[in-house]
């Protein structure tokens, strides 16, 4: 038995396909191709994509083509490959915790995980926005005594730039912070991406960010941290969920309706659309 086991970390993906007799696994698409020189488009997976963004799953946009998903594990015996979880963040979540000890509880969590992030690399670049995400990111990175620098970048228009978020934020840090002015001429969308992946993304658009990076810090060796995924764990929802979160912990009290009402406003709807989505739900 042949076991191949992925860490819960989020970064380069691994992807796998059975092959002749074994299997193979790769990092990118193009160290396939000769093995694989005709792929088919795995249509069903396109459907999937459209209708559920952003929920990812083990199928790819290639025919026969999976990928090993964080915290999992492939088996191979020679003719059968079974998948195994081998970690779930469900496994970690204490329902039965007192709220009030939560935000006590994620700091020490979060800096016992940026301490050891960080603890093998010598040179670190933070992506700050200036938002709640990156700049939890960077105060951590000074709290564990993290050699690390900033970028931020920022589009022409005042809804693009928070650059003054930023700066307040590196200040407090004390940290050199580059700025990077990102113009809609950086971005083509119909260019076809440096390098092909069988899942789609928003290759034209991140490409001119690539570039920033390159002309930025050049053939340097550097981490990039930043705050992605933090939008999850900090409430980015543009759903009721936290109205029906906050009735099922505190009980249709003061605590929920604030709840309700800072719902409301984020999502620019009325209290009683609000309440009446909450009803549906």
């Amino acid at each position: 038995m042949r076991t191949i086991d992925r860490a819960p970390l989020t970064g380069m993906p691994l992807y796998w396909m059975r092959h002749d007799a074994g299997m193979v696994c790769a990092s990118h698409l193009d160290l396939l191709t000769d093995l694989v020189p005709m792929f088919a488009i795995d249509w069903e997976f396109v459907a999937h994509a459209l209708l559920f963004m952003n929920w990812r799953t083990d199928r790819t946009g290639i025919s026969g083509l999976s990928e090993l998903l964080p915290g999992t594990g492939l088996l191979f015996d020679g003719t059968r490959t079974n998948l195994r979880t081998n970690w779930s963040p469900w496994e970690h979540i204490a329902i039965d915790r007192d709220v009030s000890t939560h935000a006590h509880a994620l700091k020490h969590s979060i800096l016992r995980s940026v301490a050891a992030s960080s603890a093998s690399r010598p040179e670190i670049v933070v992506e700050l926005s200036g938002g709640l995400d990156s700049s939890i990111v960077a105060a951590s990175l000074k709290m564990v005594g993290a050699n690390f620098s900033a970028i931020t970048f920022a589009t022409p228009g005042a809804d693009g730039d928070e650059r003054h978020f930023a700066r307040a934020v590196a200040a407090r840090c004390e940290i050199e912070l580059v700025e990077i002015q990102h113009g809609d001429e950086e971005i083509d969308l119909i260019a076809p991406p440096d390098r092909l992946s069988p899942r789609p993304g928003a290759y034209s658009i991140l490409g001119g960010v690539d570039r920033a990076f390159s002309v930025a810090f050049g053939s340097r060796d550097r981490a990039i941290f930043g705050g992605i995924g933090g939008d999850s764990v900090f409430g980015l929802d543009g759903s009721v969920a936290p109205i029906l979160d906050a009735c099922a912990t505190f009980g249709f009290g003061r605590r929920a309706l604030e709840t309700l009402r800072d719902v409301a406003r984020a999502g620019d709807a009325t209290i009683w659309q609000a309440l009446r989505l909450s009803a549906r739900a």
